[in-house]
């Protein structure tokens, strides 16, 4: 960005109701990642209710609809934000509800 010179501001470690707000100004979201491990983001635009389109990487197939994720830049035209089908799958990862699968886990296990 500094090279193309193109504007911009870097936030490092903000509380969660500042990463709240800013996700909220947003017009839409972008994840342009070839390989990504979440990638994090995802997850904090659905929740948020953020308009997100994605690349096939990382949670994308498991938290948005097939409409929101791209393959190119053709298909990256046509894709749309599904902004209630991601809250609701995203919903599904938040605590306490997230955690149900682990705590059933470790209930079996002690019961044994």
């Amino acid at each position: 960005l500094n090279e193309a010179g193109i504007p911009y501001k870097y936030f490092e470690m903000v509380s969660l109701s500042e990463i709240n707000e800013l996700y909220n100004i947003l017009d839409i979201y972008i994840v342009s990642s070839r390989i990504e491990g979440g990638p994090q983001s995802i997850v904090e635009c659905a929740i948020s209710e953020t308009p997100i389109v994605s690349t096939n990487v990382g949670i994308a197939p498991e938290i948005l609809n097939k409409t929101s994720i791209y393959e190119s830049i053709e298909s990256f035209k046509s894709a749309k934000p599904d902004i209630e089908f991601a809250l609701k799958k995203a919903s599904i990862l938040t605590i306490p509800t997230g955690m149900q699968k682990f705590i059933d886990m470790f209930e079996e296990n002690l019961e044994s």
